[in-house]
């Protein structure tokens, strides 16, 4: 039997995934789209050229503040937490194939992550370069 705080919770989490995916669309349809994509595939790239050097760069001759310890502690908390996760993962997939598992909590989630935090990310810094340009102009034009 289906409770009905069952059936709201379904609802509102849908509500919740298809509210997400308008802001989405809304922000990179009217944000500077070109400046999205580029970004995107900058990031993708820093990702393939950059994380094997990054996982075995131990910053042993540098100043050891936080900055350069920040990437080796989020590589710790990662594989700390992985089993974890793999065990709340294989809770929640009971019942279902391997292909499955791998399409619906792998690929769909990471890629549909990547999209969400890239569009964040090449939306903050496109405001931030937008008010920066636009202040110099305002101290110029007062000036």
């Amino acid at each position: 039997t289906v409770l009905p705080i069952q059936k709201g919770m379904k609802r509102m989490g849908d509500w919740t995934i298809y509210l997400s995916v308008v802001l989405l669309l809304f922000v990179f349809l009217t944000g500077p789209t070109h400046y999205f994509l580029s970004t995107m595939v900058n990031t993708v790239g820093n990702i393939f050229t950059k994380t094997v050097h990054h996982s075995f760069e131990l910053y042993l001759f540098h100043n050891r503040d936080w900055v350069v310890w920040y990437p080796m502690a989020y590589w710790v908390w990662w594989v700390t937490w992985s089993p974890f996760v793999g065990v709340f993962l294989a809770k929640i997939s009971r019942g279902r194939t391997l292909r499955e598992f791998v399409l619906a909590s792998v690929l769909v989630l990471t890629v549909g992550t990547y999209i969400q935090r890239a569009k964040n990310a090449a939306s903050s810094v496109s405001m931030h370069n937008w008010s920066i340009s636009t202040a110099t102009s305002e101290i110029d034009a007062n000036t």
